[in-house]
């Protein structure tokens, strides 16, 4: 498993919506995303 973070303001809302994006917070300040690989998951769009 990797855990990746980028920042929120390079993300737009509606991809970390479509994506289901962990944010850092959950009261509206959050500064960035994790992202959470696991090699053995495939994700069907």
């Amino acid at each position: 498993m990797t855990i990746v973070t980028m920042k929120s303001g390079n993300i737009p809302e509606e991809i970390a919506e479509k994506f289901d994006l962990v944010p850092e917070t959950h009261d509206g300040s959050n500064q960035w995303y994790k992202i959470v690989l696991m090699d053995y998951v495939e994700m069907t769009i």
